[in-house]
């Protein structure tokens, strides 16, 4: 998946070869997405702002091929959610931002590029976190 955004009464879900739509709002398709994962948007949410200090626009990490960041507030209908992993430039224009995925799909943001940059530093804080974690359960596991 490369990014979720609301359009017109449905949400629009872009994957790098076809898109679909779902009668919910992106945050409703977000909330599902983590139930079908087994938690809940607000306990990840929580963990994170837990353990990592991350307090807004917190990025949700599915797995090792989805990390979805919000452009906005998550409730605010404008919101974006793309995918940290399918990322392959960003570019600054002034006042707005282009990001460039890895299938070339460019998607325009009406938001300044230091709230897309924070977005991207707190997505790797996360993917930093769990990688650390695993590397101590590891060697805590190796004799």
């Amino acid at each position: 998946m490369l990014f979720i955004k609301n359009y017109q009464n449905l949400s629009e879900i872009v994957f790098e070869n076809y898109t679909k739509y779902a009668e919910k709002s992106a945050f409703s398709v977000v909330k599902l997405m983590c139930e079908s994962c087994l938690f809940s948007y607000e306990s990840r949410r929580k963990a994170i702002k837990k353990f990592l200090n991350i307090k807004t626009r917190t990025p949700i990490y599915f797995n090792e091929k989805t990390l979805l960041i919000p452009t906005k507030s998550p409730r605010n209908y404008e919101a974006i959610w793309f995918n940290y992993f399918k990322i392959l430039k960003v570019i600054n224009l002034n006042k707005t931002v282009e990001i460039v995925f890895n299938n070339l799909t460019v998607l325009k943001l009406d938001v300044s590029y230091y709230i897309i940059n924070k977005g991207l530093a707190n997505a790797r804080k996360i993917i930093t976190y769990l990688e650390e974690k695993q590397q101590r359960l590891f060697l805590e596991n190796s004799y």
